[in-house]
């Protein structure tokens, strides 16, 4: 358990700005998690992250209020798709997040790594190289060693990595578009 007395220098603050002196580790969104979550008391009480501190309060971060793994229900399942030398290629269906949430516990595709690979030998330092929205499904590759992501990072930065989106959309278009906008 960490806690905070507030003083003179924190008085007025947001509760959710202030908890970064708790929680340097985490950005803006996870602290709000931990207090949506109710992992964060001022004097005793859950309090709204708009809540402004005043001088004496007690801010507590309760360390035992990690969220478990539960698998959420998808429509589709994460699966592991092809392997290729030290890479591997994993499907991540829409309404799961790529990472691990900072502050938020909770299961996703980062966390599913160990089960989906487990038939690897040799896959247990695997990462994610990227990254999909929460509403996004696609194909996400990791590497399976660190000299591979190493590897990945540097082919990134040389421009030699492409990227390809495709959009379903409804009605009518009248010709072919090519949509070439930095995301």
């Amino acid at each position: 358990m960490r806690e905070l007395r507030v003083d003179a220098a924190l008085a007025g603050q947001r509760l959710d700005q202030a908890l970064a002196a708790l929680t340097p580790e985490l950005g803006l969104r996870g602290r709000r998690r931990l207090i949506a979550r109710r992992a964060v008391l001022v004097s005793g009480r859950a309090m709204p992250a708009a809540h402004r501190l005043r001088v004496g309060e007690l801010v507590t971060l309760r360390e035992a209020t990690a969220e478990p793994a539960a698998v959420p229900r998808l429509a589709e399942t994460p699966r592991l798709l092809a392997r290729q030398g030290e890479y591997c290629f994993l499907y991540k269906p829409a309404g799961l997040h790529s990472t691990a949430l900072a502050g938020g516990g909770g299961f996703s595709l980062e966390r599913a790594l160990p089960a989906l690979l487990a038939s690897l030998p040799g896959a247990g330092a695997a990462q994610l190289l990227q990254r999909l929205d929460y509403g996004t499904s696609g194909i996400v590759c990791a590497a399976l060693t660190r000299q591979a992501a190493l590897a990945f990072r540097r082919a990134e930065r040389e421009g030699r990595c492409e990227k390809r989106y495709l959009a379903l959309l409804r009605g009518i278009l009248a010709a072919p578009v090519i949509a070439r906008a930095a995301l």
